[in-house]
Formats: structure tokens, sequence, C-alpha cells
């Protein structure tokens, strides 16, 4: 299972979380949060996981004194993987 986990995770994180296209002329703003970030053993570190968005996106969005906060949860549920993925603005609620 570990491996389907080293396979499995990176992919389906960068695809739920990075959809966006690389081209910067694209993006319509530039955005900055900070990154609280656990996943399941075998899914990448919070600073590869911040390192593979970055190279998505084309620049960093991550910053620790973002008035925003993105929280990534990535579970073992039985032989597959769950995610949960939660956008917060500068008051804690949720966009």
């Amino acid at each position: 299972m570990a491996a389907v986990h080293r396979l499995f995770c990176p992919a389906a994180l960068v695809l739920a979380l990075v959809g966006a296209p690389r081209d910067a002329r694209a993006r319509t703003a530039v955005v900055a949060t900070q990154l609280d970030y656990d996943a399941a053993p075998g899914c990448p570190g919070a600073a590869r996981f911040a390192a593979i968005v970055i190279g998505r996106l084309g620049y960093d969005a991550f910053s620790p004194d973002a008035p925003e906060r993105v929280i990534v949860r990535v579970e073992a549920a039985g032989r597959t993987l769950e995610g949960r993925l939660e956008w917060h603005d500068a008051s804690g609620g949720v966009i």
C-alpha cells in the first residue's frame, strides 16, 4: 500500500489543488496564503507539497504572514486516501 500512496498521493493532490494553467497571462491575480498541510504516510511532506504547487503555479503562493490560509488534509481510509481542502479568509471564515 505504501507504493500506492507514493504514486497516488502527489498526483491526486496536485490535480486537486492546482488545476490552474501554468501560463502567467491566464492568471488574474497573484494569491498569497498560509499553508497548513498534514498528509498520510507516503505522501509528500509539507515542503515537497509546497514545491509542487509553486512549480505548477509559477510563483510562490505561500507566505507565513498571509491573511488567508489553506488547510490540506490527506488521510488513509482503508485502501484509499481521502483528501480535504479548505480555504479560510482573514477572519477565519471558510471561502
